[in-house]
């Protein structure tokens, strides 16, 4: 008896959901194995059965693109409600095939397009959420169908660009001591060609002074964030430089020079991983024609060691650099000053007046492990116990 009355109740729950969809609309003039197909789409999104009702939706619109306008909105809730049950199974990735599916079959679709490229920043694909996004800007019909991709942007724009980025290309003098070196480089050359490397290019600047101080040499241009090289492109492409910089997507510990003929050529571009003519723009593919005279870089952080400067500039000039070639810069020195600072003691310890009695644990009273802070000195109130000294001479290579 209580099977039958289970029986029964399922039954009665199938005749509910399709009465619910016998008064559908939108289904006139659509073919009888389309209006089939979007039944039973709607069958399975009241019933919660959310991965078939997409694949219902796409399937019926992939076969019958006319129902698409009339159902989009259904189509996109459930696609979100798939993608936000998985997420919160820890199971994000799983939705991927779907929402590259939508993508594809809804092509113009800013919604569609901008979902696949949030999903793809979470997954950590970040060049390829920000393709989506560009793409979904570009497929909007409005503004207000592109406000989030644009947002999404923008935020990827300000991670890539951290905010010590500012302090740097704002540094008139150093742009200009940049500037003049590369321009000493090229004058030592006389007639002879000047290639130059520019190695975590970033927004591209020092590339532009090498382009700028010689007017056919090649330039190369490598970055490894994602992000940067698209910014960067933007970049070059607004001061009409783009014929003039190669742009490479890749960290320069997987640049190689190509070899001089054309069939060696050929193999080494595939390299890259992608297939291309010899006169295209190696975007992507780690290859430079010829060693190159002069590589330069600004990967220095504040305690100057602390983005592998040394072992990325040793590597890149023994594969790239010309053997009578030079970095730069060639050396640096690093000058210290032993202070008393009660603010920067600080950042560094816990002050166990200031806890009106409270005990704080040992892990916590530590000094850290950060091996150093940047702060300017003449914001923080000091006192020299010190002359400044030179502390260490580094030498990056040639010069």
């Amino acid at each position: 008896d209580d099977d039958e009355e289970e029986d029964e109740d399922e039954e009665d729950e199938e005749e509910e959901k399709e009465d619910e969809t016998d008064s559908i609309t939108g289904l006139e003039g659509l073919s009888l194995p389309c209006q089939a197909m979007l039944k039973q789409a709607l069958i399975a999104q009241v019933g919660g059965e959310l991965e078939r009702a997409v694949h219902l939706y796409l399937m019926c619109f992939k076969v019958h693109p006319a129902a698409a306008p009339n159902f989009r909105d259904e189509f996109m809730q459930v696609l979100t409600l798939h993608g936000s049950r998985l997420a919160a199974q820890g199971e994000a990735a799983k939705g991927l095939p779907l929402y590259k599916l939508a993508a594809a079959v809804l092509p113009r679709d800013a919604e569609a397009l901008t979902l696949l490229g949030r999903l793809l920043f979470v997954l950590g694909k970040e060049g390829e959420a920000r393709q989506q996004w560009l793409a979904a800007i570009k497929a909007a019909s409005t503004e207000a169908a592109c406000v989030e991709a644009r947002e999404s942007l923008d935020l990827q724009n300000a991670r890539a660009v951290n905010r010590w980025h500012y302090r740097m290309i704002n540094d008139a003098e150093r742009n200009q001591s940049y500037e003049d070196a590369l321009r000493r480089a090229v004058e030592r050359r006389g007639s002879h060609a000047t290639p130059v490397l520019d190695i975590g290019a970033g927004t591209g600047l020092l590339a532009m002074y090498a382009a700028r101080c010689s007017s056919n040499d090649p330039v190369w241009a490598c970055e490894m964030s994602e992000p940067m090289v698209e910014i960067a492109a933007e970049v070059l492409a607004a001061n009409k430089l783009s014929a003039r910089v190669s742009l490479l997507a890749k960290h320069s510990d997987d640049l190689r020079v190509a070899p001089s003929h054309s069939d060696d050529l050929r193999a080494a571009l595939a390299l890259g991983g992608d297939s291309m003519c010899l006169d295209e723009k190696p975007l992507s593919v780690g290859v430079l024609r010829e060693r190159v005279q002069v590589i330069v870089t600004e990967t220095a952080d504040c305690g100057l060691l602390g983005e592998s400067m040394m072992p990325s500039l040793r590597i890149a000039a023994h594969n790239l650099l010309a053997t009578d070639g030079q970095t730069m810069p060639c050396n640096a020195q690093v000058h210290a000053l032993l202070v008393h600072s009660p603010i920067l003691r600080s950042q560094g310890r816990v002050n166990e007046k200031a806890l009106s009695g409270v005990i704080m644990s040992p892990a916590v009273t530590l000094i850290p492990q950060d091996p150093y802070l940047c702060e300017y000195l003449c914001e923080c109130g000091h006192e020299s116990l010190t002359a400044p000294f030179a502390a260490l001479v580094v030498p990056f290579g040639c010069g």
